[in-house]
């Protein structure tokens, strides 16, 4: 009897201590007023526009929106004497047009602060990307799954990021033919029962192949979608971006990705700090989150329609949706139609109204409209009505 006593004491004593151990890891907050200047973005020597994202750190408790830098002086600076200044588009993001670079010239990044700061990232030789050999998806595991595949033939490139973006096509859950202007039914002019909406990625996609003994990724899984994504309802669209990377800009970017998406208990990576290859010149003290590259682009984009799917039940967002009916023949003003604040109009219905106002059965034809919320009518509240120049 003394055996199995012991045995549950051990184990209670080892419950108490794997609970208490194991506790999620919050690490002290950095002591930055203005908060840590972010830098996210690269130039592009292929075809495409650059992007560079300016913003500041902010706690882990703090739930308000990024603060993004914003009255920036930024531009790219060839090693030659070649200077490419962005332009500001709001919130933080700055943009230049695609240029042809020179493959011998090496480039940094230099931004000026309002606030008077100035930054710069080291030189970065331009690098060739190899093409996407394709795009390809298999259903499994109960969804869509879609992967990357490529190669370099010359064997220099090993280290890789994607990132995409997703189009998809989608209707609201009724299709108006009326509506309401200057207190009228009026035919409707403008579609707003098919939509489409993109979204981009936001995880960080990196792969490589040193590994193997060819500079080859084959399957590599770029994102996943269950088989109820409102996605997968009517068409589906995804553009793949791929970029040759560096050793040095892959081993940032995979510890960007620990820190960021990987961080919670005791067996998570803990964090560490994220240097990249930017400074504070005005302050050499002052820590600067990012990494800036020179990449190349390369791109493909495919396409699913629904019909080549199993016939998967989709949640459109639109289950709840229900329709009525008002009459249009009330008061205050014959012919002038009544509806109630966030709704929008249907259709024209004739319905036969039973009793007139003071309660007399009448039995004649009344006109009347179906009305639903604007959310359930109108699809531009999740999107836009106006078709992509590549939708096919």
């Amino acid at each position: 009897m003394q055996k199995p006593l012991f045995s549950y004491i051990c184990g209670l004593v080892l419950v108490w201590l794997t609970g208490s151990c194991v506790e999620p890891y919050l690490p002290p907050p950095i002591e930055a007023p203005e908060g840590l200047l972010v830098i996210d973005g690269y130039l592009n020597s292929g075809i495409g526009e650059s992007q560079i994202r300016l913003s500041r750190t902010q706690n882990l408790a703090d739930t308000s929106v990024v603060k993004a830098e914003v009255s920036a002086s930024v531009f790219f600076e060839g090693d030659k004497g070649s200077k490419y200044p962005l332009t500001e588009k709001g919130n933080g993001l700055y943009t230049l047009e695609s240029i042809q670079l020179e493959n011998s010239e090496k480039y940094r990044l230099k931004i000026n602060t309002s606030n008077g700061q100035e930054y710069e990232s080291e030189y970065v030789a331009v690098k060739a990307t190899p093409p996407i050999d394709s795009v390809s998806w298999k259903v499994e595991n109960g969804g869509l799954q879609l992967y990357a595949n490529t190669h370099d033939e010359q064997n220099n490139t090993w280290y890789y990021r994607w990132r995409f973006e997703e189009t998809w096509q989608y209707t609201s859950a009724f299709e108006s033919t009326m509506d309401f202007v200057n207190r009228q039914l009026v035919p409707r002019s403008e579609d707003i029962y098919r939509c489409w909406r993109t979204e981009p990625s936001t995880n960080i996609i990196i792969g490589s192949s040193t590994r193997l003994t060819r500079d080859v990724i084959q399957e590599f899984p770029l994102q996943f979608l269950p088989s109820d994504s409102e996605k997968l309802g009517i068409r589906y669209s995804i553009l793949v971006r791929q970029y040759a990377l560096s050793k040095e800009s892959y081993e940032y970017l995979q510890k960007l990705e620990k820190n960021t998406e990987n961080l919670g208990t005791l067996f998570d990576p803990q964090p560490s700090q994220l240097t990249g290859n930017l400074r504070c010149v005005s302050d050499p003290a002052e820590i600067v989150i990012g990494y800036f590259d020179v990449l190349a682009e390369q791109q493909q984009r495919i396409f699913i329609g629904k019909e080549q799917l199993p016939a998967w039940a989709v949640t459109t967002g639109y289950e709840a949706c229900r329709n009525d009916t008002v009459d249009i023949e009330s008061p205050p003003r014959p012919g002038e139609a009544q509806i109630p604040n966030g709704y929008m109009f249907i259709e024209r219905r004739l319905y036969i109204k039973v009793f007139d106002d003071m309660g007399n059965i009448i039995n004649r034809p009344t006109i009347g409209a179906v009305i639903s919320t604007t959310n359930c009518v109108d699809c531009r509240t999740r999107g836009t009505n106006i078709k992509p120049d590549f939708w096919q």
